[in-house]
């Protein structure tokens, strides 16, 4: 299963790629891989991109590129290596070979997760990426069709079906894992202030797998 969170970054790519490629939770960078671009230099690259769609007078938008974390049901994924190529996978149907994008597979906690970050703006037709509700459900049936692929469980709730019964009651509960980590990842995300300590806070992350493992 992968949960999929969207977030637009309007400002410091370079910080945002350096903390989803630091060698401390990606295996030494053993586990980044880049579309169109080098990890080391992505954010110049996006930036070229970017100007390149205002002379061409394209799309116009505040976001400099997107964000996506693709986290996986806790003990699900144990190879880091397969954790990395369903995240490509995911990235190569959604993008659709039009975005420069760095991806990574973070280790250094017991939830294995993979960082997508990707630019705003195409660099082939110069088009901005809109994320909407629309856009959010394309990326999480593609991610499901994926998954399936893999003989992984899905993401909730976009499948053709929705949730089951008892699935939606614990989710309404808040009492279901899902919930609980859709809880924790937004906390920390939206009250961090500083970007190092958002993106998954791995204290709080480890309690809610612990706490709810359980029930799983």
């Amino acid at each position: 299963m992968a949960y999929i969170k969207i977030f637009p970054i309007k400002s410091t790519v370079d910080h945002a790629v350096k903390y989803i490629t630091n060698p401390n939770k990606t295996d030494s960078q053993n586990l980044v891989s880049s579309f169109a671009c080098a990890p080391e230099t992505a954010a110049m690259e996006f930036a070229y991109t970017e100007e390149m769609g205002k002379r061409n007078n394209m799309d116009k938008g505040d976001n400099l590129a997107w964000h996506i974390i693709i986290s996986f049901k806790p003990g699900e994924i144990k190879d880091t290596a397969l954790a990395q190529e369903v995240g490509e996978k995911i990235a190569e149907a959604a993008l659709k070979g039009k975005y420069e994008y760095v991806l990574s597979v973070h280790t250094d906690k017991d939830h294995i997760h993979c960082h997508l970050i990707f630019n705003a703006t195409s660099f082939v037709d110069h088009h901005k990426y809109h994320s909407n509700k629309k856009s959010y459900r394309r990326l999480c049936m593609l991610s499901n069709k994926i998954c399936r692929e893999y003989g992984l469980s899905e993401n909730m709730p976009t499948g053709d079906r929705g949730r089951s019964y008892k699935e939606n009651m614990e989710y309404q509960r808040g009492n279901s894992w899902k919930a609980k980590l859709k809880f924790a990842v937004d906390k920390t995300i939206w009250s961090s202030v500083n970007y190092d300590e958002s993106m998954i806070c791995p204290r709080m992350v480890a309690r809610v797998i612990s706490s709810s493992s359980g029930s799983l």
